[in-house]
């Protein structure tokens, strides 16, 4: 049975200031119709979509933050960036 495992990630509030840990569960794309101007040469409508990230906060709650707004801490990306293996993969 596969193990579920979420990275753990910081969150940056709205207003820019306080970081708060939480657990990052998925990304997702959130859009909505724009419908076209009713004017003569106004624009034709269309789609605007947005990503963002499941974040388990540590009271249990889900929520959707911008994908701007966390940062992960595991070093995940550091290691596959650079090349190097995961420590419990190092057998030498």
């Amino acid at each position: 049975m596969n193990e579920i495992t979420y990275r753990p990630c910081r969150v940056l509030d709205s207003e820019g200031g306080t970081v708060f840990n939480g657990l990052f569960h998925g990304f997702v794309t959130r859009s909505d119709v724009v419908p076209p101007s009713p004017l003569r040469g106004g624009h034709s409508g269309g789609v605007v979509a947005e990503a963002f990230a499941i974040v388990e906060l540590a009271n249990g709650v889900c929520e959707f933050i911008p994908a701007d707004r966390i940062g992960f801490t595991d070093g995940l990306a550091k290691r596959v960036l650079s090349n190097d293996k995961p420590e419990q993969e190092v057998s030498e």
